[in-house]
């Protein structure tokens, strides 16, 4: 079996390597953007307000004050172009921390030429404790029969909670393919 760790700076964490090497002070979760090729993305019917940092050590860190709750609430990251059919695994690991238990979704999002998009949410919910923890997952392509072979863009993707408030800390993040 073929193994590629890919590392931050260079093929699918390249997007990650700008926000590991920001130190980025409070700024309004309304602000869109994060890094070249990262950003936020939120319901437009949902009223949210709160603040996002990129504090050396972590990749960021979210505290959100919800008033109206929305449908969605999605961390973005826009992955460079790469085969996925030329590998068995497509994964990530991820390291968060969170004030109280917070369950966030993974998935590996696909565009289509039509302009639509495709969602394959990975199998696992991750659950965020006051402690750091790690959670890793992984999708295996042959066996994803909506997963498309060939997209003319591709995005990961975590949906944080939107229904609610919430303190949550993403430490770090890694895209792997085997």
């Amino acid at each position: 079996m073929h193994s590629q760790y890919v590392p931050s700076g260079s093929g699918l964490g390249a997007p990650l390597a700008d926000l590991r090497a920001a130190s980025v002070t409070d700024t309004a979760l309304d602000h869109a953007d994060i890094a070249p090729q990262i950003w936020w993305h939120m319901d437009v019917e949902a009223e949210v307000a709160g603040t996002w940092r990129s504090p050396r050590g972590r990749l960021l860190e979210i505290e959100t004050q919800v008033t109206t709750p929305g449908g969605f609430l999605a961390l973005h990251l826009r992955l460079p172009m790469f085969d996925l059919m030329g590998c068995d695994w497509f994964g990530f690991v991820g390291r968060t921390a969170a004030a109280q238990a917070t369950v966030t979704r993974a998935c590996l999002r696909s565009g289509r030429a039509d302009g639509s998009f495709q969602d394959q949410f990975f199998a696992r919910h991750i659950l965020s404790q006051s402690a750091a923890s790690d959670h890793h997952d992984f999708l295996v392509p042959a066996q994803c029969p909506d997963l498309a072979p060939n997209a003319p863009w591709r995005e990961f993707v975590l949906f944080l909670p939107s229904t609610r408030s919430i303190t949550w800390a993403l430490h770090d993040l890694r895209l792997i393919t085997l």
